[in-house]
């Protein structure tokens, strides 16, 4: 049985002609309408709705306002107001990006360099990149320059 409540819901969201209703709650809303005076009243309310709303029409904006919105449609309030045209290219889009990675990129570094990120960096013991980084052996080089 339907109650009030979702016979109110389908009403407002597919008017008063209960043929537009879904196929499920079409025999249901008849019976509440047949034995519901309350109900009666939500169809005619939305009937009244549907005829006021048959007879909105769609006014043609004159060529003047049409071309004022696709000026305003080419504003950008995000680029300060500049034309979108002159926002061609990734770089307006992409370079936030990338210095969010190189940003992590730096902070992870000088984190991995410092030791400052080891579980107990009073126990680890310092790893020696140089040699990946500059090609040699630092400390090798080191001991054949004394």
């Amino acid at each position: 049985m339907m109650t009030l409540e979702r016979f109110k819901s389908l009403a407002a969201a597919y008017g008063a002609e209960i043929g537009r209703w879904p196929g499920e709650s079409q025999d249901e809303a008849r019976r509440l309408i047949a034995h519901s005076a309350e109900a009666r009243a939500v169809v005619s309310a939305e009937a009244d709705l549907d005829r006021l709303l048959a007879t909105w029409q769609i006014v043609e904006p004159s060529p003047d306002v049409a071309r004022r919105v696709r000026e305003a449609a080419r504003i950008s309030p995000q680029h300060g107001g500049a034309p979108k045209s002159q926002n061609k290219g990734l770089g307006h889009w992409l370079w936030p990006q990338l210095a969010s990675a190189a940003a992590a990129a730096v902070l992870g570094f000088a984190l991995g360099w410092s030791g400052l990120w080891s579980a107990d960096s009073s126990m680890a013991e310092p790893i020696d990149l140089s040699a990946y980084v500059v090609g040699v052996d630092v400390e090798e080089d080191m001991n054949n320059d004394s």
